[in-house]
């Protein structure tokens, strides 16, 4: 899945692309930066499941609908 919000309250939408997982393969996610151009690759950040702190035990699901809780 993939949607446009600004993520670091920048004026510009980032765009961010989630791949969903299964039991042989990890959830990804990717967040390309916004510019005034429009999303920028330079810059654009992998996301792993492991890159999510849950250690308050919220439950953070990557898949493709998304990251939800």
């Amino acid at each position: 899945s993939l949607g446009l919000t600004d993520l670091d309250g920048d004026g510009h939408a980032d765009l961010v692309v989630t791949a969903p997982g299964s039991d042989t393969i990890d959830a990804a996610g990717w967040v390309l930066p916004g510019t005034a151009e429009g999303p920028a690759t330079e810059g654009a950040v992998r996301l792993s499941a492991d890159d999510f702190d849950d250690t308050e035990g919220l439950g953070l699901l990557m898949g493709g609908a998304g990251i939800a809780r």
